[in-house]
């Protein structure tokens, strides 16, 4: 004889084990009506605030306000952005690199001393210059005393405007963060010494164009 109430479970066709007797009320708490409805609503959604994406995309309509491009050198160079020059050895790239830093510093209205000619590049329309970089990572001594003397003088350009294109005679490793960071970091200083610009944190529009002439 045992103590408590059973349930009998005597229905024909149950299986042995739904036969067995069982104490009263021992599993109710499972099969409670309020318990099934408790699982039967959904749960809340889970909000969260998600980080700032570390790259921009842009929408359509982001695409079509975009302000329009402001050309360096009409057809050839866009301001605020990066081009490559390559070609074979000795092809005159750094010829024709520094053409076009000099004509970029010397870039001015038609009110110049020397005339009304340097607000083109060979025929292509050029903004307003301002201070332009050239980086010579090799043969900086032919640069800096041959060529681009050479250069102001073939265009007659008087020594008192020669001062907009300043030289770095050395490498600058472009795999290499820190000096990348050293270079932008140095251009918004030396911006700010010439210019007396006490913003010299941001290199943004410190020079017109840095000319980085590998090899």
């Amino acid at each position: 004889m045992m103590d408590g109430t059973f349930d009998e479970g005597v229905e024909a066709g149950c299986p042995d084990d739904e036969t067995k007797p069982r104490r009263s009320g021992a599993s109710e708490r499972n099969v409670h009506p309020s318990n099934d409805l408790a699982r039967a609503q959904p749960r809340p959604k889970q909000t969260f605030q998600p980080p700032k994406p570390p790259l921009t995309f842009l929408s359509y309509d982001d695409m079509v306000n975009l302000p329009d491009p402001e050309w360096l050198i009409e057809g050839l160079i866009l301001q605020q952005t990066s081009a490559l020059m390559f070609g074979k050895s000795n092809s005159f790239k750094s010829f024709l690199a520094i053409d076009i830093a000099c004509h970029v510093g010397l870039a001015c209205e038609t009110d110049r001393p020397f005339g009304a000619e340097l607000t083109h590049w060979h025929g292509h329309k050029m903004g307003s210059g301002w201070s332009v970089l050239y980086v010579a990572t090799e043969g900086a001594m032919g640069v800096a005393k041959q060529r681009r003397p050479g250069w102001y003088e073939a265009q007659d350009i008087p020594e008192a405007e020669r001062q907009e294109v300043s030289l770095y005679p050395q490498e600058i490793a472009l795999d290499d963060d820190k000096a990348v960071s050293d270079l932008l970091r140095s251009c918004a200083i030396y911006h700010a010494q010439q210019t007396g610009d006490v913003d010299w944190h941001s290199p943004d529009r410190a020079l017109n164009l840095v000319v980085i002439d590998i090899f």
